[in-house]
């Protein structure tokens, strides 16, 4: 049985490669390597900046006749995350979460489609690593892992430099710039 993520994703990408290869004259400008600052917005109560390494694995993408391609993406993001309200309301109170510094390192796949000269989309799918807090649980794990499923969107300003916003399970918020 597919989780909801998983149905989402595949209904992006299916969406994504018909509109790109409908618009597949829309001239594809990818590099072998893109770099990104990003700050992050948690949806647990936390802010940060990060940034992120992408390699272009398939630069004619996976499709013929779409205007994709294929990178591996890598970085990482240092999150503060706030105590909730400053009190105790017990050991099992899921709402109850102390404060703290997180550090998660990303992998994952990106797949990009180019709409127009300004305008590309991507999906992502690979593993978060997160060392120290992480905003949900309310105990200090030295290291977890996560699913990281992502949704984002690239205006692209002209030669290497692109404004990004992408959404990512567990929760984050991502908006920067990509050199």
């Amino acid at each position: 049985m597919r989780t909801q993520p998983t149905r989402l994703l595949i209904l992006a990408i299916s969406l994504t490669a018909a509109l790109s290869a409908s618009l597949a004259s829309a001239q594809n400008t990818s590099d072998t390597v893109r770099l990104e600052a990003h700050g992050t917005l948690s949806a647990y109560e936390g802010i940060g900046a990060g940034i992120r390494g992408e390699f272009v694995v398939l630069p004619s993408g996976a499709l013929p006749n779409v205007n994709d391609d294929i990178s591996f993406t890598a970085g990482g993001d240092a999150i503060l995350f706030f105590d909730d309200d400053g009190h105790d309301h017990g050991r099992f109170d899921s709402h109850d979460h102390d404060g703290g510094l997180g550090i998660w390192a990303a992998a994952a796949v990106q797949w990009n489609f180019y709409l127009s000269q300004q305008w590309s989309v991507f999906p992502e799918l690979g593993m978060w690593l997160q060392f120290g807090r992480d905003g949900r649980h309310d105990h200090d794990d030295a290291f977890d892992m996560d699913l990281l499923v992502g949704l984002g969107v690239r205006y692209h300003l002209g030669g290497r430099s692109a404004i990004l916003f992408r959404i990512e399970h567990p929760g984050l918020l991502h908006i920067g710039m990509q050199f």
